[in-house]
């Protein structure tokens, strides 16, 4: 099972079976009455098909020890943790898997700031209580995230095409923008992020290329984007985060990336006289140090951004805050990524042995960057080299595939 410390994730039915949902809901449980908080909880999911059977296990536990549980029907990340802040809930649960494949599910937590807690490390305690809980249903409330957004969305007349990875992100988009053209729309949950989404681009390339729109695409739970130019051409999380440097940021402001934020995006940064800081991988440890250090704009390549200090990335959000820069520049994606320094990289996924499992490292010199790391939520290994010499790119690429596929 992948598991970062902030959240639960593995194939449902195998790893994330009924006993390890169980035993994160008693962890909650343990949470609430331990820091002493009204035992009352909002939770969230996407729409695959196995989120109701995680809601009726999380459920089932919450009830017998008393926690008041309120649920909004099928959400996205971003949604659950608005309303989680909105109404001072004690605990926000969002049953989702993200990014990756139908067969997997998850769970993770925000406090009442919207900020990850880690909550399947702690020690379960058998607290008692007198009274069941009781399920709330909540659905209505997710206007007011709707109503927020479009009050965020300025007018304009930019074609565009948005895909939903066939996830939770379908009705906030056709609500927000019922004029534009949105793929990936397929609501059933059995084929959320296949061939589609932030991780399959392929399909919205094309679209953007014959039609000229441009465009973005969301994961399973739209806490991420990437956007697309009318070329077809991908601009992924390290762009984005240049692009709003260039619009919100000033000389000797800084940016929260991780350790695989690319070299080309440290040194278009640098010519603006704004820094970049490299943190681990992962949204709890980006918005962590966003928060500590008073950083308004931190991300990661796959396109998780964190806009304004907020306490989680909302892809929606995102792009509608790219499509207001656009309209108000009036410059197209190539022109506002004029100075960024796009470097040669190649980048690769790969199943790993269990003896590999922790092979990692990453080094850096003035022409080169080469990062391996393993995935916390899959059986993988991310191979990534960027630098300036093509050759020499795809030579050292080739190689440590090779070594590490033996």
């Amino acid at each position: 099972m992948g598991n970062k410390r902030y959240c639960l994730r593995g194939v449902v039915g195998k790893d994330l079976n009924e006993r390890a949902i169980r035993k994160f809901a008693k962890q909650v449980v343990s949470y609430i009455y331990a820091n002493k908080l009204q035992p009352s909880i909002i939770i969230g999911k996407d729409n695959r098909v196995s989120s109701d059977y995680v809601l009726s296990v999380v459920e089932s536990v919450l009830l017998a020890k008393g926690v008041t549980v309120y649920t909004i029907d099928i959400s996205t990340t971003p949604e659950l943790v608005y309303l989680t802040k909105k109404f001072k809930f004690s605990l926000g649960i969002m049953i989702t898997a993200s990014h990756n494949s139908y067969e997997y599910n998850g769970l993770k937590c925000f406090s009442s700031f919207g900020e990850i807690v880690e909550i399947h490390n702690l020690e379960i305690k058998n607290y008692k209580t007198k009274d069941y809980g009781k399920i709330v249903n909540i659905g209505k409330y997710k206007e007011l995230y709707l109503r927020e957004l479009k009050n965020q969305l300025n007018p304009n007349d930019i074609r565009c095409v948005f895909d939903c990875a066939n996830g939770a992100s379908v009705d906030v988009v056709r609500k927000i923008f019922a004029k534009q053209q949105i793929i990936g729309n397929e609501t059933s949950g059995k084929y959320i992020n296949n061939e589609c989404g932030s991780e399959n681009l392929d399909t919205i390339k094309a679209v953007c290329r014959r039609s000229k729109k441009i465009g973005f695409a969301f994961d399973g739970d739209a806490d991420r984007v990437v956007a697309i130019d009318c070329n077809g051409n991908i601009v992924d999380g390290d762009k984005i985060l240049y692009i709003l440097a260039t619009q919100q940021l000033g000389f000797g402001d800084k940016v929260v990336g991780t350790q695989i934020s690319g070299l080309g995006l440290e040194i278009s940064l640098r010519r603006l006289g704004v820094g970049l800081i490299r943190e681990k991988v992962g949204t709890k440890y980006v918005s962590d140090r966003m928060r500590k250090e008073n950083i308004k704009l931190g991300g990661e390549s796959c396109g998780h951004i964190f806009l304004d200090k907020s306490s989680t990335s909302d892809g929606v959000r995102v792009a509608i805050e790219l499509l207001n820069i656009l309209n108000r520049t009036g410059q197209t994606f190539e022109q506002l990524l004029s100075g960024y320094k796009e470097l040669h990289s190649l980048s690769k996924s790969l199943n790993i042995e269990e003896s590999k499992a922790g092979i990692e490292f990453e080094q850096t010199c003035k022409d080169m960057r080469v990062v391996v790391r393993k995935s916390e939520t899959e059986p993988k290994v991310r191979v990534f080299v960027e630098g300036v010499d093509r050759e020499l790119v795809r030579c050292k690429f080739e190689r440590l595939v090779q070594e590490l596929s033996k």
